[in-house]
């Protein structure tokens, strides 16, 4: 796994899944099966075609999730 802070980059040997379960629900979303965003960090969220979502991040990166973590987006959105 990856985790990008920034502009730096740490590589760890550990899952998606594993990872998650130890983090705040309510401080982190996965959106996508490679994706894990720091909620706070979000800028914005964009609709897309078939459940997707474009979640642009305050640094400017932009991420599409997949229509499998779209509940997850939606009840962010409230």
């Amino acid at each position: 796994m990856r985790l990008q802070t920034g502009d730096k980059s740490h590589l760890f040997r550990e899952t998606m899944k594993a990872v998650e379960a130890t983090l705040d629900p309510a401080e982190f979303l996965r959106i996508h099966r490679s994706a894990l965003v720091a909620v706070d960090r979000i800028q914005s969220i964009e609709a897309r075609a078939h459940g997707e979502y474009v979640v642009t991040m305050k640094g400017g990166a932009q991420l599409v999730s997949s229509r499998g973590y779209r509940d997850g987006i939606r009840r962010l959105l409230g």
